[in-house]
């Protein structure tokens, strides 16, 4: 799980599988390192288990697309749980130092 900030400073939330724990720390650090060649600022970069089935990641979405709201509860070192919600929540935005806050994701919650 990532959570980067976009243009207007609007937390950004994208979860990708790995195979292992490895694999994903392997995922995470390439993925901080070109958010912050591209001065993307990330928040949050974590890998841990997430109970929620989603929409696979997808490279590239553009802006509109980011329009599944989702609460972010930080839980432990590396631990998250997710919680889809409805667009109109009133949610405080996720911070750095926060234990739970909202961000957009362009995926979608399944199931």
């Amino acid at each position: 799980m990532i959570i980067s900030l976009n243009g207007a400073g609007e937390p950004r939330l994208s979860v990708t599988e790995a195979v292992s724990q490895t694999a994903c720390e392997r995922i995470r650090t390439t993925v901080v390192s070109v958010l912050e060649e591209r001065n993307t600022k990330v928040l949050i970069a974590r890998c841990g288990a997430n109970k929620l089935a989603m929409a696979p990641y997808r490279h590239g979405a553009k802006e509109e697309e980011y329009q599944y709201l989702y609460q972010v509860r930080l839980t432990g070192k590396e631990g998250f749980r997710l919680k889809p919600l409805a667009s109109d929540t009133a949610c405080r935005p996720i911070t750095a130092r926060a234990k739970m806050g909202c961000a957009l994701a362009s995926q979608a919650p399944l199931g």
